[in-house]
């Protein structure tokens, strides 16, 4: 399954859709800002790499901060988008098509102050591969660089809502590779997609595991309206429609981010 041409399918639906703006952080579906959460800090002067940045809507907004960005994803269409959009809002973003799990092949050593995700870790095939993923952006981090990143909530994942509005939680413990239609009814456009959902203890083990130690974990309530995008409004079930699993009532009651703050370990790995 090539998830680049996925992507590229998917990619222009995808943008009408949740139609990501650059006003704030995107970290997740109705996640509360980054002002409020503070995990980037004062990004002015700072080398940042986006990793699996799609659009590269946080790249532009931290870009107009005086941030030096680079949005690395696997889409061309998406880069495309990203392309025109900063350009048309006046910053500099350095986009780069490339697949997150060969990310030393594009970057130097030591290169990056952070290194941030929202929503694409997921796309790792497997806890390996993960790993892999995870200790090649330990290598292009500085001296105590900082990587935060977001992904769909494990216990979200491993469950979903019924007719009768309640969450049924399946298997926690299912790490195989699903697979599933990413589906636009609006466009009649559709692409299949792959990925796997971790435990909490893997990903965080495999963090540790990967030279990073931990300063903090979220899992952030939502907020009722996010005036960034339209995710919690807009769904493949059409415009606010109780079957969304990112509605505010829906994410009250079962978190939907997890967001990890780690820091480059400097010890030397075995």
């Amino acid at each position: 399954m090539n998830m680049a041409k996925a992507w590229d399918k998917i990619s222009s639906s995808y943008q009408k859709r949740y139609a990501i703006g650059t006003l704030q952080m995107h970290w997740g579906p109705l996640c509360p800002s980054e002002k409020k959460l503070k995990l980037l800090g004062c990004v002015k002067g700072k080398r940042i790499l986006e990793v699996g940045s799609g659009a590269g809507q946080n790249s532009i907004m931290l870009a107009r901060n005086g941030a030096i960005v680079t949005a690395l994803d696997i889409s061309k269409n998406q880069i495309n988008y990203g392309k025109l959009l900063a350009k048309k809002e006046k910053v500099s973003v350095n986009f780069i098509q490339g697949d997150f799990e060969n990310i030393n092949t594009y970057f130097a050593d030591t290169y990056f102050d952070i290194a941030f995700s929202a929503y694409a870790l997921q796309y790792c095939k497997t806890i390996t591969s993960m790993q892999s993923t995870f200790k090649q952006i330990n290598n292009i981090l500085c001296t105590n660089g900082q990587f935060i990143f977001s992904l769909d909530h494990p216990l979200r994942t491993h469950g979903y809502w019924n007719k009768q509005n309640n969450f049924i939680f399946d298997n926690y413990f299912d790490s195989t590779l699903k697979k599933w239609d990413y589906s636009f009814p609006e466009t009649k456009i559709s692409a299949k997609m792959q990925g796997t959902f971790y435990t909490i203890s893997e990903i965080i083990n495999t963090l540790i595991d990967s030279g990073f130690f931990i300063e903090k974990i979220l899992e952030p309530k939502p907020v009722k309206k996010d005036p960034n995008t339209r995710f919690g409004v807009n769904s493949r079930y059409g415009f606010n429609n109780k079957r969304d699993p990112f509605t505010y009532e829906h994410l009250s009651r079962t978190p939907g981010t997890l967001i990890i703050k780690a820091r480059k370990n400097n010890t030397k790995l075995s």
